[in-house]
């Protein structure tokens, strides 16, 4: 199935250069299997691990995950009903820090550069994380932060010339740094900095694109597709 592969090839590509990605690995199901074929595997990053449960204390935090849509108050229908401003505004409602709204930056800036079209206020989160303290007792909190990404996939691969899927600057496609820029001003951050992140993201895709489609199971023809489109992004928002 290309969407296991698609997304595993760009969940991957977040993955190698840095970004804070949730654990994935594709996997064949066989025998009697209800999932026959191939599936993607995806880690759960908001649930300690069962030793860790057994062994509860101080050092332990547990967490509670929302997204965007939750933050927003809309429901999962409406999950395209916002902005990137709106996203922004809610993150920094929730108490995110500026060090932590980069990362929202830069899923923003990878998601236009490999043609993710599904950015929508469902896959934006963030992880309360709480202190359990005594068996019964009241959870305490202790820092929020920003989620690590999931369901990346260059959604245009499907559909030809699919736009973003919430404005950024007003726009939903097309997008320019100064665009970013103007998202990211909500917190302090200066253009320069913005474009910064975009030539790195950049570099980073160019780098390791080439070997993660090779290993990613896409026929050749969509890898082919797959970089023409993130050649034009590039074309599109650095030059």
């Amino acid at each position: 199935m290309i969407l296991v592969e698609n997304e595993w090839a760009t969940m991957e590509l977040a993955h190698r250069f840095g970004l804070p990605t949730a654990p994935v690995k594709q996997v064949e199901f066989r025998g009697k299997s209800v999932f026959p074929g191939r599936a993607l595997l995806i880690e759960r990053h908001d649930i300690p691990r069962k030793k860790q449960l057994d062994q509860l204390d101080s050092s332990v935090r547990l967490a509670l995950q929302q997204d965007a849509a939750s933050l927003l108050k809309l429901y999962r229908q409406d999950k395209y009903d916002t902005s990137a401003e709106g996203v922004a505004d809610a993150l920094l409602a929730a108490g995110l820090t500026p060090q932590h709204l980069a990362h929202y930056l830069q899923h923003l800036l990878f998601s236009w550069m490999v043609g993710n079209g599904d950015l929508h206020a469902k896959n934006v989160s963030i992880i309360m994380w709480l202190l359990p303290g005594k068996l019964g007792g009241v959870l305490t909190p202790d820092t929020v932060a920003y989620s690590p990404l999931y369901d990346l996939v260059n959604t245009r691969i499907h559909i030809s010339g699919d736009r973003f899927a919430f404005p950024v600057n007003g726009k939903n496609d097309k997008l320019k740094i100064k665009d970013l820029a103007a998202v990211a001003t909500r917190w302090g951050l200066e253009k320069s900095t913005v474009s910064a992140f975009a030539h790195s993201i950049a570099e980073g895709i160019r780098r390791e694109l080439p070997e993660i489609l090779e290993l990613s199971g896409l026929p050749s023809d969509q890898q082919m597709k797959y970089s023409s489109i993130v050649e034009s992004n590039f074309a599109s928002m650095l030059l």
